[in-house]
């Protein structure tokens, strides 16, 4: 993670959609080093059960209900964070979903919904969780952005156009904190073995993926899952 130091004891980390898929990792690497971390999810129930696992490998680990695309439930987030940790040191907006289905198919629901959740709700989030950080004149925004915010990806049209705007807030955001201590950083993945993209491929989302099961926009053109798991 950029701008982080190997240890983060004394962090306290929040990470949306921490329950599941690269959200869960990301807090498992952030607990193992040391900090205190929030799992922020709609899944109460999954982010519950990985607290509860970090917690009994003596790590200090927290769940919390939070719907991103509420402004009112995040900041309900941000007000407990710094109520019960002296706020967040750290954020990473990672919370994200996705409509597959051709642009002409696109509904105005899916439009809004993949815009409120991809893009909306990083910018509550970290309106309500930087001030703990301008405050003490240290913070780490990172919002994860999407090897679609740079490619054209099939299918999710609505999706492509989140991660890529979320590059534009993350540059505006970083502006505007220059001078603060709080630094704010974009990482764009390109395809993870997590259990949304693991769905995908099975279904039409196969035409993205040659016939060797390889990622045809990763640079490296490496398998993002066993061959065993996906049988050409």
């Amino acid at each position: 993670m950029a701008g982080l130091p190997q240890s983060l004891a004394g962090r306290v980390a929040v990470v949306t959609g921490g329950a599941s898929g690269a959200g869960a990792a990301i807090c498992e690497e952030f607990a193992r080093r040391g900090a205190t971390v929030v799992i922020a999810d709609w899944n109460e129930v999954g982010a519950q059960a990985l607290a509860t696992a970090l917690r009994g490998e003596g790590c200090m680990a927290q769940a919390m209900a939070v719907d991103v695309t509420r402004s009112v439930d995040v900041g309900q987030l941000a007000e407990q964070v710094r109520r019960e940790h002296g706020g967040a040191g750290i954020l990473v907006n990672n919370a994200g979903v996705r409509a597959i289905k051709s642009f002409l198919e696109h509904s105005d629901e899916d439009w809004e919904r993949m815009l409120s959740i991809n893009l909306t709700g990083q910018f509550y989030c970290a309106r309500a969780l930087a001030p703990a950080m301008v405050e003490r004149k240290w913070g780490r925004i990172i919002n994860i952005a999407s090897i679609a915010s740079f490619v054209g990806r099939p299918d999710r049209v609505a999706y492509c156009a989140a991660k890529a705007v979320i590059l534009g807030l993350t540059c505006g955001m970083a502006a505007d904190l220059r001078h603060t201590g709080v630094t704010v950083n974009a990482i764009a993945p390109g395809s993870i073995a997590t259990p949304l993209n693991h769905d995908a491929a099975h279904g039409l989302q196969r035409r993205w993926l040659d016939a060797g099961g390889r990622a045809r926009t990763s640079p490296r053109r490496r398998p993002i899952w066993p061959r065993t798991t996906l049988p050409m």
